[in-house]
């Protein structure tokens, strides 16, 4: 989770303990001056506000109310689908491949982002990933490491590889990323995306 937005989360810890804390003493109807009871009842503040803390982390921190003033990163998760182009030249003809079809599904919790990519001839899965954000020049990316398969039958022209992207995240939606891709085996492109469903896929096939 990206920590620009620190400040505001530990304002928002104080304010509600502060808070969860009065309306405890409230409920118990104790005085908050002098009293050692009021200290007593800490332990069952600070487990109200875990339970809050576990309900914001799980669900809630996904929702609109919560975007840009506490939440900074954008929400990405879910099926996304456009091409990738190689820069690869064939030695022989002096051509560059066509755009390659291709799916990202991208799974998204309050401290992690990762991504499966498809395409028609392979797979990859993400081992690292992060959202960076730039505030100073209002960009936000999507870095990521992956490891490539390719199926058994283009291994003879296509081997296992890792690599990693650098994705722009843009539109007014942010529904949209674009950006760079480079491997292990010394091939770089470009890559262009758009979100298609919320709903994740598992292969390349079912996203029409």
């Amino acid at each position: 989770m990206n920590k620009s937005n620190a400040k505001t989360y530990i304002w928002v810890i104080v304010i509600s303990t502060i808070a969860i804390w009065a309306a405890v003493l409230l409920v118990f109807e104790i005085e908050l001056t002098g009293s050692v009871e009021a200290l007593k009842k800490l332990p069952l503040v600070v487990t109200i506000e875990t339970g809050i803390w576990l309900v914001f982390t799980q669900w809630a921190w996904k929702q609109n109310f919560f975007q840009s003033w506490l939440v900074a990163e954008p929400i990405l998760e879910g099926t996304w689908k456009g091409t990738l182009k190689s820069t690869w030249v064939n030695p022989e003809t002096g051509g560059d491949p066509d755009p390659i079809p291709i799916v990202f599904s991208i799974k998204q919790d309050f401290y992690n982002i990762s991504c499966s990519i498809y395409t028609q001839e392979s797979s990859s899965h993400s081992y690292f990933g992060r959202i960076y954000i730039d505030e100073s020049n209002d960009v936000k990316r999507f870095i990521y490491t992956y490891t490539n398969k390719p199926k058994a039958s283009v291994r003879h022209r296509s081997e296992y590889h890792d690599g990693s992207a650098n994705l722009r995240i843009i539109g007014g939606s942010q529904n949209k990323m674009e950006g760079d891709y480079w491997t292990t085996r010394k091939s770089t492109g470009d890559i262009e995306i758009e979100f298609v469903q919320k709903k994740l896929v598992s292969s390349f096939s079912e996203v029409e």
